[in-house]
């Protein structure tokens, strides 16, 4: 109704120039319509918009069947909005396809951070920070990741822990990389005041999809640590066998473990073990509650420091545990 009365105040305004307008109109449809034909033929071979459309078609074909009933220039203004609809459909469908099939960013970032303290007759506080970050370019793969946890009670620290490590995956095969690797940690209640590993091996992606990873990676490498009130180090070769397994939930909570075994040819009985697990429910698209566990058991732990100048017989304990609670935010 708002094109026909739109015509009729046009046809009322005295000394308007109708004849050149009429013919104006006329070729402005006669190049725009071909437009509109051409960009519906080829929404048409879309089998998956076509389906979305189908729904308004059945609206064009209402209202011209009702057009023998109705007046022309209604007629006319139930075509042109039935055409309009279609059009919408489309565009939306489309627009839709395309932010379906918008490629993934090259890179991942993703940080943590929690916090307990406590006050009172206990004075407790202990501060954790995680990162992690990768980003792939052409048949290459970078990863880094960082890890920080200080803890005191009533002034005496009690937990400390610092990691890092580095790899770069390099593509053999679509599932089978290369890989070279370094990492560091500092855990000195473990009785731990260095460590760094360097590596090389194969990794292997046996599962790839949207919902579920696991890679799993096998190489060699070189072990140096050094260990609280013992100034000498020690150097072994090692070996590393290590897996990588994610499960989403949706595309921001997912469930995710790792874990790496390093078996020590040099002393057959010093192996060590670390695994973590972790689990992400999303607040936003970026923020989300992170629940994780960090397994570290060291076979053959360091005697612990001399007391008063004198030498230990008791071993620090093999196992270490730490549960952390906090916010994440990935980009």
């Amino acid at each position: 109704m708002w094109f026909a009365g739109a015509g009729e105040s046009v046809v009322a305004l005295p000394g308007l120039p109708l004849i050149p307008l009429i013919y104006s109109s006329q070729m402005v449809n006669a190049a725009v319509v071909p437009l509109h034909i051409a960009t519906l033929l080829l929404l048409a071979g879309n089998a998956d918009i076509m389906g979305e459309a189908r729904s308004s078609s059945h609206l064009l074909h209402s209202c011209t069947m009702s057009s023998s009933t109705s007046s022309p220039r209604t007629s006319r203004a139930r075509a042109v909005l039935a055409v309009l609809s279609v059009l919408t459909v489309t565009n939306v469908t489309s627009g839709m396809a395309q932010a379906q099939d918008a490629p993934k960013p090259a890179y991942e970032f993703a940080g943590d951070f929690s916090l307990a303290a406590s006050q009172g007759n206990q004075q407790v506080t202990t501060i954790a920070l995680g990162q992690r970050y990768s980003y792939k370019f052409a048949h290459w793969k970078f990863s880094q990741s960082a890890a920080a946890l200080r803890g005191t009670a009533n002034g005496v620290q009690n937990a400390e822990l610092y990691q890092l490590s580095l790899r770069s995956d390099h593509d053999i095969t679509k599932k089978l990389t290369a890989y070279l690797s370094a990492s560091g940690l500092r855990n000195t209640p473990a009785g731990l005041n260095s460590q760094l590993l360097e590596g090389v091996g194969l990794g292997y992606q046996f599962i790839d999809t949207e919902i579920d990873k696991l890679q799993v990676s096998l190489g060699v490498g070189a072990l140096q640590r050094t260990f609280v009130g013992d100034a000498e180090s020690e150097n072994d070769f090692v070996g590393n066998a290590s897996g990588n397994y994610r499960h989403a939930f949706s595309k921001v909570a997912y469930l995710e473990q790792t874990a790496t075994f390093t078996p020590n040819f040099t002393t057959s009985d010093a192996w060590l073990l670390t695994a973590k697990s972790a689990v992400v429910a999303p607040l936003s698209a970026r923020f989300g509650i992170k629940v994780g566990y960090l397994v570290n058991f060291n076979n053959a732990p360091p005697l612990l420091p001399p007391v008063n100048g004198v030498a230990q017989t008791v071993r620090f304990k093999k196992f270490d545990g730490l549960l952390t609670t906090g916010i994440q935010f990935t980009s």
